[in-house]
């Protein structure tokens, strides 16, 4: 497909989530942003470079200085905005894929959907995982009943962090909205609740910190 195809694609929220994987999803695609939006201009700066000769037309601090120059988001801005910024954009009649977590509180998730709902629009989320080979394989088996009865589970998850960031708002409290249990706890969740329905008894968590350092000066 050429972009003129795709809808108009704003991007909002230009961190490290979208120069290391989704901006470069996207150009494989040949889907190229009309809008970026960003508060900080080193980051517009830095994914328009990435654009090269094809640029954005259009970067912006605020998606609704440039509303009319898109059809659908892709959200990559902090959790703690999620809701409120894709439901605006559901409401002014946008398609939006957000990245996870959808919401940090289910009743705000509800809402959104609603009025996507309501709206007609498209509103998807970014649980990728479901699309790794060995993550459906496991799905097929499970469905076919070739385990059985499957009367108890156990999953883990969790490595030091070592991605690249470009702003401390998901190590803000303020900004992440919830930590290691919506970032990467929102993946295995989904996919719990996608392998084995909602029909679970009980289920106990435990979670821990490795390697964290209260003097490393980390907000």
């Amino acid at each position: 497909m050429t972009n003129a195809e795709f809808p108009r694609l704003a991007i909002i929220g230009c961190g490290s989530i979208v120069s290391h994987h989704l901006l470069p999803a996207l150009l494989r695609l040949g889907w190229r942003p009309s809008v970026l939006v960003d508060p900080t201009p080193g980051r517009l700066e830095a994914v328009q470079a990435m654009l090269g000769r094809n640029r954005a037309p259009v970067a912006v601090a605020d998606w609704r200085e440039a509303a009319d120059q898109f059809d659908a988001a892709l959200v990559a801005a902090p959790p703690m905005v999620h809701a409120p910024v894709g439901r605006s954009l559901l409401e002014a009649g946008k398609h939006v894929f957000m990245e996870k977590p959808l919401a940090v509180t289910l009743a705000d998730a509800e809402r959104m959907v609603q009025t996507a709902e309501e709206r007609r629009r498209v509103l998807a989320v970014g649980l990728m995982r479901r699309y790794v080979n060995g993550v459906r394989w496991l799905k097929a088996l499970i469905d076919s009943g070739q385990l059985g009865r499957v009367l108890r589970f156990e999953a883990r998850e969790g490595f030091v962090y070592n991605w690249g960031i470009s702003s401390p708002a998901m190590l803000r409290r303020d900004g992440a909205g919830g930590g290691v249990l919506l970032d990467t706890g929102s993946h295995t969740l989904d996919l719990l609740l996608w392998w084995f329905g909602r029909r679970r008894r009980s289920i106990t968590a435990t979670t821990a910190t490795a390697g964290w350092n209260p003097t490393a000066g980390c907000p």
